[in-house]
């Protein structure tokens, strides 16, 4: 925990002092001290659950912290998309819808894997696991994780089809770097 704190410390006051810039100018500073809040949120959290008797509401208080400044860093990221591809107001109700659609596609996809996945962990810890079951149970998560891969580049190109050439110069830009940030579960 104390180590947590030093290096928020540091990453919030002495880097962007360093740089020029007065604590959280930068964005990625404020990015990064969100991320670090949210670790030590879920560090109390872990000292909690290890507690004898743990005290539910705290532990619900911390997890509505955690989920705020997740809302907070999506909202962010968001205006940062429409500010660096110069979205026109037109274009962000377009993506919008764009989203709300590949959701509707994707959440009900994503339950089934979830679903498919606790099912192959219950075969798993059997004394004699059904290998064929499985296998097929395997075979279906790939199934339909092709199919979130198919509505995500649906979306992509929808979005695509309504940006000039220079727009989707810098959408490429931004998928690329999507690609490349580490993907917080």
């Amino acid at each position: 925990m104390r180590k947590v704190l030093c290096v928020f410390v540091v990453l919030v006051f002495a880097l962007p002092a360093l740089a020029g810039a007065a604590p959280f100018e930068s964005q990625a500073i404020v990015k990064a001290s969100s991320a670090l809040k949210i670790e030590a949120l879920n560090e109390q959290i872990k000292e909690l659950l290890a507690q004898s008797s743990p005290d539910a509401t705290a532990i619900g208080s911390l997890m509505i912290q955690i989920k705020d400044l997740r809302g907070q860093i999506k909202v962010e990221e968001k205006d940062k998309v429409i500010q660096f591809i110069a979205l026109t107001p037109n274009q962000v109700t377009q993506w919008e819808g764009f989203v709300e659609t590949r959701n509707q596609t994707v959440q009900p996809l994503r339950l089934k894997i979830k679903a498919l996945k606790e099912q192959i962990k219950e075969l798993l810890v059997q004394s004699s696991p059904n290998a064929t079951a499985i296998g097929n149970l395997r075979i279906q998560v790939k199934g339909f994780m092709e199919q979130i891969t198919t509505a995500r580049n649906a979306y992509i190109e929808a979005f695509k089809g309504i940006l000039t050439e220079d727009q989707i110069k810098k959408l490429d830009i931004v998928l690329k770097w999507e690609k490349q940030k580490p993907n917080p579960k």
